[in-house]
């Protein structure tokens, strides 16, 4: 893709890495949105 035209991708059959990309873009507006990602986040990583 030119310049200016950002671009994200994710691999087949990858649609829960689509989905956190997704509300990762969310979030950047939505607080709510960006605290159930981090406490997500967060509960992945003690497990």
């Amino acid at each position: 893709m030119p310049t200016g035209v950002p671009v994200a991708t994710v691999g087949i059959d990858g649609s829960k890495n689509a989905s956190l990309l997704a509300i990762e873009i969310l979030a950047l507006q939505d607080k709510k949105l960006a605290e159930k990602l981090n406490e997500y986040r967060e509960k992945r990583a003690r497990s």
